[in-house]
């Protein structure tokens, strides 16, 4: 028996020695180099092995040594120039390539009230294409930009299903302005991710004083999909599937562990132990992580279809996402529906065409005017802390165990009083669409008309059954039902001129009047104590009406803007960008209603200069300085009247007069 122990145990050793000796003999370490076009070293290129960790920087000298298998696909890249895929048949030396890459410095960026290339781009601003996430599974538009914009930090409050994302540009506080397909004040999370061509995040003072008195948190603007024109019909199916679920239960006592550590500690103090129905009857043992917690679906299902000809694209898309919540009798969904078009009427006019619904419902998840009093949350720290040899329902009465006779935090309910009784859902439409013409009037000239509105109504109904571990006197049931709507508009008349003088001069330059308004309108009504204890119904005449609440708002606003902006550049080399914004707001009173927002930035392309080009790492290299001027007018509501000498609102914030400037 040991010798055929010994001889099985040499057999598979001699499997794996030569298994390992065949595998050494197929790596082979390569020597190679990597240069650009004019056999410039690339100093900091990096050489990879596809789908591997196996990799290595390029030295001083461009040079790197790697060890890889035979047929194995090498990857080397260095920023500025084209990415390059080497299979590998054996070699011991190789000699690599690269390309600069045109097209980045040609790639369009829009920068508000219309687009640049990136190259000509004189501010701080970023840019995030479809492309660059299409692999990653995205639940929302903010997930786009989540850690891929240098200073700008997308963080997540809540982990209900729906929570909104915070999106804080270089640490200015609130969310910044969205900008939806040109549309000001736009609705982000109304927005599939499938449905986003770019998001562009406007950072500094100099690229955000074009939206004057709201920039001063920063601009994301977002760019959805359309047609393209002699494109083939093209329709895309996706479908996905996730399952979310607690990382970890916190270990917390069972029910004899906790009756053994609250009878030593009564024996402690000279009382009795604890003892009754929930201990020597039932003998139940609650695990109210169990009771709360779940495994939660989320599907996401998404289907588009484009199509263009020689004068017209169209692209149509519908999708649906559904969430359940970890919590029990929280979950989260959204429907929408885009379409979006562009025709060319005639040789000198243009036609586009963007319409967007969608509804979203939110049940039992923290509402945006109600986070603290969530009872979500509340059933989280209630399961953490309710005795475990309470059971779910008191065999007493058959409701609700009441928490009064335990220990802990009696003052929270009991969980699954929380998850079950009490009811919100909270139903979102948003409608938006726009529509512009572009008139070419001459040669460089164009006139374009813009129109847009969106329309935002929400209904939040709440119910909570009244609480069983209260006294009678205190048991009152509540119900509030809530509905808000807002009206936006905006309309604009934009010139655009653009002329080359010569060879090395070339001129942009564009005048807007702009009109927003919008109109909004509130109602809520709560009544409380309608519960008829003797009839087990519902009864809303027998409601205590002196604990009952009605309330109902309307508001509107308007801003009446000017803009002017001119691009200017040298030789490609040295760009220049000029605008002015004149503001004015009813949010303020009439002596300072009106405020002008200056910017300008200059850039120098100092990678262009012919005795930078055999120094690769400064190809594309620019050099940038700006000032700018933005305001914050939106954080002053309608008719507020506001203490001037508070420390956290200033004079200066209602002047919209925040300054920033930046060199990079």
């Amino acid at each position: 028996m040991r010798s055929w122990k010994c001889f099985v145990l040499f057999f598979f050793l001699w499997i794996s020695l030569r298994t390992s000796s065949e595998a050494y003999a197929q790596t082979n370490e390569v020597v190679g180099k990597v240069t650009d076009t004019d056999g410039v070293p690339l100093i900091g290129a990096t050489v990879l092995e596809k789908g591997t960790m196996n990799g290595v920087v390029a030295d001083i000298d461009g040079e790197f040594r790697l060890s890889i298998s035979v047929n194995a696909l090498i990857e080397v890249s260095f920023l500025g120039f084209v990415t390059k895929e080497i299979t590998y048949s054996g070699e011991s030396a190789l000699d690599i390539t690269l390309t600069p890459d045109l097209e980045l410095l040609q790639e369009v960026v829009v920068v508000g009230y219309g687009s640049q290339k990136k190259g000509e781009v004189t501010a701080s601003v970023s840019s995030i294409s479809s492309k660059d996430v299409e692999l990653h599974p995205i639940q929302r538009a903010e997930n786009m930009i989540q850690g891929k914009v240098a200073g700008v930090v997308v963080t997540q409050s809540s982990g209900a299903p729906g929570s909104g994302l915070r999106i804080n540009v270089r640490d200015l506080g609130k969310n910044p302005l969205i900008v939806l397909d040109g549309f000001i004040g736009g609705d982000i999370n109304s927005i599939a991710p499938s449905d986003i061509e770019d998001i562009t995040v406007l950072k500094d003072a100099a690229a955000t004083s074009i939206y004057g008195a709201r920039g001063a948190h920063g601009v994301v603007i977002v760019t959805t999909k359309g047609g393209k024109k002699s494109q083939p019909l093209k329709i895309d199916i996706g479908v996905s599937y996730s399952i979310s679920q607690i990382r970890e239960k916190i270990d917390l006592l069972d029910a004899d562990q906790y009756i053994e550590v609250v009878n030593r500690e009564e024996r402690e103090l000279g009382e009795n132990p604890i003892s009754g129905i929930f201990v020597d009857s039932l003998r139940s043992s609650t695990d109210w992580q169990d009771e709360v917690f779940r495994n939660a679906l989320s599907r996401n299902y998404q289907l588009s279809a484009s199509k263009g000809n020689e004068t017209s694209s169209f692209r149509l898309s519908v999708g649906a996402q559904e969430n359940e919540g970890i919590i029990r009798n929280t979950s989260y969904s959204r429907y929408n529906v885009r379409f979006k078009s562009a025709s060319d009427l005639t040789n000198s006019t243009s036609l586009n065409l963007n319409i967007g619904y969608t509804f979203e419902r939110l049940i039992n998840t923290a509402q945006d005017f109600d986070k603290r009093n969530n009872p979500s949350n509340e059933a989280v720290e209630a399961a953490l802390g309710w005795a475990p040899n309470f059971p779910i329902m008191d065999p007493r009465t058959g409701d609700f165990m009441a928490g009064r006779e335990g220990y802990g935090p009696t003052t929270l309910a009991n969980p699954r009083y929380l998850t079950d009784a009490i009811d919100r859902e909270r139903d979102r439409n948003v409608v938006q669409g726009s529509l512009s013409l572009t008139q070419e009037i001459l040669e460089g000239l164009e006139v374009t008309l813009y129109g847009g509105s969106q329309i935002t109504s929400t209904n939040t109904n709440t119910y909570s059954r009244f609480r069983p571990d209260f006294e009678e006197e205190d048991q009152i049931s509540t119900a509030s039902a809530g509905t808000f709507t807002r009206y936006d508009f905006q309309t604009y008349g934009r010139v655009d001129y653009a002329k080359n003088f010569g060879v090395d001069h070339q001129l942009k330059a564009m005048i807007l009047a702009e009109v927003l308004s919008s109109n909004s309108q509130s109602s809520s009504f709560t009544a409380r104590d309608f519960f008829t204890e003797d009839l087990g119904i519902f009864s809303p005449e027998v409601a205590d009406q002196s604990q009952s609440t009605v309330g109902i708002g309307r508001s509107k606003i308007g801003n009446l803007s000017y803009l002017t902006r001119i691009n200017y550049s040298y030789q490609d080399k040295w760009l220049l960008t000029a605008s002015l914004r004149r503001d004015a707001s009813s949010r303020l009173a009439r002596e300072n209603r009106v405020q002008y927002f200056p910017g300008l930035s200059m850039a120098y392309r100092l990678g262009d200069e012919p005795f930078f080009r055999d120094i690769p790492f400064i190809y594309g290299l620019k050099l940038r300085a700006g000032y700018g001027e933005t305001g914050n007018v939106n954080s002053v509501r309608a008719f507020q009247i506001q203490d001037l000498l508070r420390s956290d609102y200033g004079l200066r914030t209602l002047q919209g007069g925040v300054l920033y400037f930046s060199c990079l």
